[in-house]
């Protein structure tokens, strides 16, 4: 129940993740992710906000505030995307290690991608379809739950009661 409460596209449930990119990414390939990309499946993939953090290894996070993003797009998506941005930036301050930065290099973009969907490889399809290449993917956030930098690779702790209920809700 609660693993389809987090998974479920119906559900509406955002996952972010922390990807470095062969290529510099650019505003056409944010704006593709949020059009929806023909990843070979019968339909477009669901709007998915992707924020460029980096390239080479310099950080860009002068990133346009939501409602300037919002007014750009149309009806629903607008609203439901608007507050991505701000929190795409926070999730980056509390799960990315010094280490997960580091992997950005010449020629390398560093991004962070909110989707709802969960299609086998979907993200390193979706770069791939704007013509770039994933070599590092990490899943930083899934709904409420935002990984805590301090957690090794393999390494889990309990859910807090908070943490169950605002998944259930």
């Amino acid at each position: 129940m609660l693993a389809h409460n987090l998974l479920s596209p119906r559900k509406h449930v955002y996952k972010v993740y922390f990807a470095v990119v062969e290529g510099e990414v650019t505003r056409e390939d944010e704006q593709a992710f949020l059009r929806g990309i023909d990843i070979g499946e019968k339909n477009l993939t669901m709007p998915a906000v992707m924020r460029r953090l980096s390239v080479d290894g310099d950080f860009l996070w002068a990133m346009k505030n939501a409602e300037e993003r919002a007014a750009e797009q149309t009806g629903e998506r607008a609203i439901e995307l608007a507050e991505l941005p701000a929190r795409i930036k926070e999730y980056s301050f509390i799960s990315l290690t010094l280490g997960d930065y580091s992997r950005c290099g010449a020629g390398q973009s560093i991004c962070l991608v909110a989707l709802r969907e969960g299609k086998f490889h979907q993200i390193k399809r979706m770069f791939e379809a704007v013509g770039k290449k994933v070599t590092y993917l990490k899943r930083i956030a899934m709904g409420p739950l935002v990984l805590d930098q301090n957690l090794a690779p393999g390494q889990y702790r309990r859910l807090t009661g908070q943490e169950l209920d605002a998944i259930r809700n």
